[in-house]
C-alpha cells in the first residue's frame, strides 16, 4: 500500500514541475525579452522549478502522508475492536471486513466482493436472510438491529447486527456497516435459565397431579399432556404411557396416536418394538428413524423418531414413557436426562398409588377385622351356652345309648365352632395366637379326609410327607385355616378336576436364612393365575 502511494506521489510531482517549466519559461520570457529565446529561457524555468520543487514536494507528500495515517487509524481501530465489522454494498456484496470478522470467516475474500448472505452461511443459502437488518438499512436508511441463526459447520451461532447506513454527499444510502457480536454463549446461557425455569415449573405440575384426587389412569394422562406442553423437549404432540402388567405392557394413557397403533400397541409383550425393548433391558432407547426394531408397523405411518424411557422403581419395571421425535431428530444430553428424569416422577407417582391402594385395603380389612371381632365375640357367648348344655346332656345319658353319641357329636361340632371364633378373633387382633410345638405331617394327615370332601370327586388329593420332619411352633388353628384356603384356591383353579399334591420336608440354613425351616408346599395342576389376580 505504501509502495502505491508512492507512485502515485511521483507521479504527481513530475505533472507540476513541468506545469511550473512552462509558467516560468512565459514569466522570464515576458520579463527579459532581449535574452535567448529558449536556452535561457529554460534554465531560468529550470532554476525556478528546482526552487519550487522541495515545496511542492512538502505540500503533497504531507497531504498523502495525511490521508494514508488516517486510513491506518481507521483500519487500526476497526481491528482493535471486540465486535466484527462489515460494510455491504446496495448489491448485498462484502466491501471490507475488520480483523474480528475474518477470524470468523477466514475463508472470506472481501477484494472479490462476495454476496453476504453466501459467504456468512455454511452452508450458503439462495437468497437474503428472513431476518436481515441491512436490507432494511439500505431500503430506508435507518439503523436496525437483529438476531441472527448462523449455520456454520460447528452448528448455529447466533450474531447480534446492528445496521448503520452510509451515505453519499447528496445524503444518498450508497451503503452499510454492519456491527457484528457473537452473542451464542450469552443465548445459551439465557435458554439454560428458562429451561430450568421451565423444569421447575414442569416439576411442580406433576407433583400437583401426584397429589391430586383421582384414578391412575387418569393422572398419567395428565402428566403426559404436561410433559408434551415442553417446548425445550423439541418432541411432537405425541406419546403413551405404559403400564407392566406380568409379562405385557398395557397402554395406559396415550395423545395423538393413530387408530392403527392404538389396537397394535394395546397390550405389548416386553421385548417386542422399541417399548417392550427398553422395558425389557431397562434402559433409555433413542431412535431417530424407523429402523428394524419398529416392529408394529401399518400402512401410512408417519415418518419418526422416539425417546423411549422405562419407568424402573429399584430394579423393578413399573412401565414405560414414550415420546415421538420429528424424522431425523437427534436430541441432546439434557433433553435425553430430563425424559429420564420425568419417568422417575411417573414411577412415584405409580408407586404412590400402589401406596394408596394397599392402605385402602388394609382399611377395608382393619373393618372387616372389626366386624368379624364383634361376630367372633357374640357367637363365642352363644358356643358357650350350647357347650354347657350339651356337656349336661351328655352327661344326663347312659352310656351305649344312641342318643348320647348324638349329644357328644353336639359337643365336638361346639368345640369345631370354637376353635373357628378363635381364629377370627386372632384376626381382628382381640385375641393372641396360641403357639404350640406341631408336626406339620399329623397336621396334613388329620386334614386329610376333611380335604377329600372340600375337593370333590374330581380332583386327587396326593400327600407326600417327609421322613424325619422337625417339629414348628405355630398356631394349629391357623395353619389349618391356611392348608384349608389354599386348597379351596386349587379346587376353584382346576374347574375340570385335576391334582392337588400336598409335600412336606426340612430346609437347611441358607444365605437368606439363619435357622432351619421347614417348608410345606401345595402344587395343582390347575390354570396359572391371570395378572389381575397376581395384583391382588
Amino acid at each position: 500500500m505504501k509502495s502505491r502511494a508512492r507512485v502515485v506521489l511521483f507521479l504527481k510531482i513530475i505533472g507540476m514541475v513541468l506545469a511550473f517549466e512552462l509558467v516560468a519559461h512565459a514569466v522570464v520570457t515576458w520579463l527579459s525579452p532581449s535574452l535567448p529565446d529558449w536556452p535561457h529561457g529554460i534554465m531560468d524555468a529550470a532554476l525556478l522549478t528546482v526552487l519550487c520543487a522541495p515545496v511542492l514536494y512538502y505540500w503533497v507528500s504531507n497531504s498523502e502522508f495525511r490521508i494514508e495515517r488516517g486510513e491506518n487509524t481507521l483500519r487500526g481501530v476497526a481491528d482493535s475492536i471486540g465486535v466484527g465489522l462489515s460494510v455491504i454494498d446496495l448489491d448485498m456484496r462484502i466491501l471490507s471486513i475488520n480483523k474480528q470478522m475474518r477470524a470468523w470467516f477466514p475463508n472470506i475474500d472481501p477484494f472479490g466482493k462476495p454476496v453476504c448472505y453466501q459467504a456468512y452461511n455454511s452452508p450458503p443459502r439462495q437468497g437474503p436472510c428472513p431476518y436481515c437488518p441491512t436490507i432494511l438499512t439500505l431500503r430506508d436508511g435507518a439503523v436496525h438491529e437483529a438476531v441472527t441463526e448462523t449455520p456454520t459447520p460447528q452448528g448455529i451461532v447466533n450474531y447480534r447486527i446492528i445496521s448503520s447506513p452510509v451515505r453519499d454527499s447528496q445524503g444518498q444510502v450508497v451503503a452499510a456497516v454492519e456491527l457484528v457480536e457473537d452473542i451464542s454463549a450469552q443465548r445459551r446461557r439465557e435458554e439454560a435459565l428458562e429451561q430450568s425455569y421451565e423444569s421447575q415449573r414442569v416439576l411442580n405440575d406433576m407433583l400437583r397431579i401426584s397429589l391430586s384426587p383421582g384414578a391412575l389412569k387418569e393422572k398419567l394422562q395428565l402428566l403426559l399432556d404436561r410433559l408434551l406442553r415442553v417446548e425445550w423437549l423439541r418432541v411432537l404432540p405425541k406419546g403413551v404411557i405404559f403400564l407392566r402388567e406380568g409379562p405385557e405392557l398395557v397402554m395406559a394413557a396415550q395423545s395423538g396416536l393413530a387408530e392403527p397403533l392404538l389396537e397394535a400397541c394395546g397390550r405389548l409383550p416386553l421385548g417386542r418394538c422399541i417399548c417392550g425393548r427398553a422395558a425389557q433391558s431397562r434402559e433409555t432407547i433413542v431412535v431417530s428413524h424407523i429402523d428394524e426394531r419398529h416392529e408394529v408397523l401399518y400402512e401410512g405411518i408417519t415418518p419418526h423418531g422416539h425417546i423411549c424411557s422405562p419407568v424402573v422403581v429399584q430394579g423393578e419395571v413399573l412401565g414405560v414413557l414414550n415420546l415421538y421425535l420429528a424424522d431425523g431428530t437427534i436430541p441432546e444430553k439434557r433433553q435425553i436426562d430430563s425424559v429420564n428424569a420425568y419417568a422417575d416422577i411417573i414411577a412415584n407417582v405409580i408407586l404412590l398409588h400402589h401406596a394408596e391402594a394397599q392402605l385402602l385395603q388394609s382399611q377395608k380389612m382393619e373393618a372387616v377385622g372389626r366386624l368379624a371381632g364383634g361376630v367372633a365375640h357374640d357367637f363365642n357367648n352363644l358356643l358357650t351356652a350350647i357347650k354347657g348344655y350339651a356337656e349336661f346332656l351328655v352327661g344326663s345319658l347312659d352310656e351305649g345309648g344312641p342318643q348320647k353319641e348324638d349329644a357328644r357329636e353336639i359337643l365336638r361340632a361346639a368345640d369345631r365352632a370354637a376353635a373357628l371364633t378363635h381364629q377370627l378373633l386372632a384376626f381382628s387382633r382381640r385375641q393372641a395366637l396360641s403357639l404350640a410345638v406341631i408336626c406339620l405331617n399329623d397336621t396334613v394327615s388329620g386334614m386329610v379326609k376333611m380335604l377329600k370332601r372340600l375337593l370333590g370327586e374330581d380332583i386327587t388329593l396326593v400327600c407326600e410327607p417327609a421322613a424325619g420332619l422337625r417339629p414348628v411352633r405355630v398356631d394349629p388353628g391357623q395353619m389349618e385355616q391356611v392348608i384349608m384356603n389354599l386348597a379351596v384356591n386349587a379346587r376353584d383353579a382346576m374347574p375340570g378336576g385335576g391334582t392337588l399334591t400336598v409335600r412336606t420336608r426340612n430346609l437347611e440354613p441358607a444365605a437368606d436364612r439363619a435357622e432351619e425351616c421347614v417348608e410345606l408346599t401345595m402344587t395343582d395342576t390347575g390354570a396359572d393365575m391371570t395378572s389381575e389376580v397376581q395384583a391382588r
